[in-house]
């Protein structure tokens, strides 16, 4: 049985939200950026001189989309941070292999392996979802020592599938 327990801190929950976010979904406006910048730099800028408001307005707005895409989740993720109290309360639990024991002021979860559909460990935040968009969020701090993180990502890997 592998005890754990702590406040999760802003920073962990950044990560943990970073974690549950498919690849493709977080570098997309990055990738609009950088197409814009080598459509840019390759000289393909010329086409604006045949109409040069309507392309700058078109390249305006494309530039202002992919900032929103950059910007936009950092945004909600801070919303989700300041409006959420639940993850702002201590937890303490174990994990066992039977399952796990997630405890707060505000009540006591007890689940089964069977209960959770996936995993996902990340270097420093292991997360255990309850569903395609909810998950435990248990970063390294909750352990006291490194046998007991590396314990529990092993268990939580023989018992869920990766995600």
């Amino acid at each position: 049985m592998i005890h754990f327990g702590g406040e999760l801190q802003e920073a962990e929950f950044r990560r943990a939200h970073s974690g549950m976010v498919p690849r493709p979904q977080r570098w997309f406006g990055i990738s609009l950026l950088a197409i814009l910048a080598l459509a840019l730099l390759s000289g393909r800028w010329r086409f604006m001189l045949n109409d040069p408001t309507l392309n700058w307005l078109l390249i305006a707005w494309f530039l202002a989309f992919a900032i929103f895409l950059i910007v936009g989740p950092r945004g909600a993720i801070t919303k989700i941070w300041q409006n959420a109290p639940l993850l702002h309360q201590r937890v303490d639990g174990t994990i066992s292999e039977d399952g796990v024991v997630w405890k707060t002021p505000s009540g006591q979860l007890n689940l089964s392996w069977d209960k959770f559909i996936a995993h996902r460990r990340r270097a420093d935040v292991l997360l255990i979802y309850t569903s395609l968009n909810a998950a435990l969020i248990l970063p390294r701090s909750y352990f006291a020592n490194d046998s007991d993180w590396s314990a529990a990502n092993d268990l939580a890997a023989r018992k869920v599938k990766a995600r």
